[in-house]
Formats: structure tokens, sequence, C-alpha cells
């Protein structure tokens, strides 16, 4: 029998799917940057654009800097955020180094358009298994960057709000933001509770670090057994 808890959490993702839960996040995002004269958004795994475009139009006196390394998806985000005034994107991986690294490139049965949306720079785990309309069959050499080598070369001393869907590198890509970290106000992130790709750092713990530092969960949903979707506060806001 499921618990109250699980029911209610369930419930709660059906009602935010059917309104458009990512929309809704990234209002809930604007509404803790309200005091904020003209905040600068970084997203981290835009795939072809579509949260990039939206967040383009809730926020246009925003910078968004978005941040996609599979090639034919940055292709799409291109296209779609060309007319962005406000948006500025990289075809690059946000990570825990500098240098190269092969991406394991998703293929989605289910996805029409064929972006890749699940890519990730690990190899997959029980992804596979959990999602088994997504393959893993391709590989492809991108640019990898920490975010903090990023901020340094583009002249960037903070980052308001993130929003990041890197398919298990989330952590490992904030462990090394040392010096753009501590400036941060809101993230929004996606996280595993179950090992889906391998090594990757699972919630409970990923949690406890972001805790520690001074962050606070405001919306927390857990899709299904192998992630879910939170949203991080700093204590304050």
């Amino acid at each position: 029998m499921k618990s109250f808890f699980s029911i209610k959490k369930n419930t709660l993702y059906f009602f935010r799917k059917l309104l458009g839960d990512k929309q809704i996040y990234q209002q809930d995002i604007l509404k803790y940057l309200k005091n904020i004269k003209n905040p600068i958004i970084l997203e981290a795994g835009a795939a072809d654009g579509y949260d990039t475009l939206r967040f383009s139009k809730l926020a246009p006196y925003s910078t968004i800097y978005a941040f996609e390394p599979v090639e034919k998806n940055f292709i799409m985000l291109k296209n779609r955020v060309k007319s962005c005034s406000n948006v500025k994107i990289y075809n690059l991986a946000l990570a825990d180094f500098d240098g190269t690294a092969e991406m394991n490139i998703s293929k989605d049965s289910e996805h029409i358009s064929g972006v890749a949306a699940s890519s990730t720079l690990l190899e997959p785990g029980l992804h596979t298994t959990l999602y088994p309309n997504i393959t893993f069959d391709e590989k492809e050499k991108v640019k990898t960057k920490t975010l903090d080598s990023w901020a340094l070369e583009e002249g960037i001393n903070h980052i308001d709000a993130m929003w990041l869907d890197m398919q298990g590198y989330e952590y490992l890509m904030l462990k090394k933001s040392t010096k753009i970290l501590p400036t941060v106000h809101v993230i929004y992130s996606e996280v595993s509770i179950k090992e889906v790709f391998k090594g990757v750092y699972l919630f409970d713990e990923y949690k406890e670090w972001l805790l520690s530092l001074g962050f606070r969960i405001v919306m927390e949903e857990i899709i299904d057994e192998g992630c879910g979707n939170v949203l991080f506060v700093k204590t304050g806001i």
C-alpha cells in the first residue's frame, strides 16, 4: 500500500504536469528574484531550447546563459532563441574539469523531435532499465569547462539562479564551482534517486551538501523511482 506521502507527491506531480510544471518552476524561480533588477540565469543542459525560450519570455529583463554540448541539440537551441536578445548560448558542457570528454548521446523512441535530451557525460546505469524507450548507442566528443573557468573568461562575477538538467552531473559540476556557487540564490535541479547513471551522486547526499551551504528545499517532486526535480533556495530569501 502506498503511503499518504507518496500519494500526495504523485497527485502534486499530476496536477503540475497538467498545468505545465516546468513553467510553474520557472515562475517560482523568478518570484525569488523579484528584488533583483536584472537577474542572471544560467541554464545547463538546454537541449532544444524549449525552456530557454520560455525563460526569455517570462523574464525579458534578465540575461540567460544557456549551455548545450550536443551538436544537434545546439543547432535546435540556436534556431529557437535566435530572436531572443537576452539569451547567450554556448556549445559546451559545464563539468568538473576543463578539456574534452565523450558524451553518451541519447535517442528517445517516444520523442518525435529527435532531441537528445537525456545525453550525459556519465555512463548509463539503471537508466536503460527504468526508461527502456531511451537508448545510448552513440558518443560525441564535447568541450567541457568548469563554471568558474567560464565565468572568469566571460567576466561574470555572480549568477542569481541556476536551471540544471545535466543528467546526473549537477553535483559534480557544482562542487567545482567554489567561486560562483556562493553567489547563487536559487537552484532548480534534476536529482537521482537511484543509480540511473554510473557513479551519480544520489539525492540524499546532494541534498545534504546544499543544505550545509545554506540552501533550503521549497519544492520537491519525486517523479518516479529513478529521478525527481527539486527547487533549492538560499535561506533568508
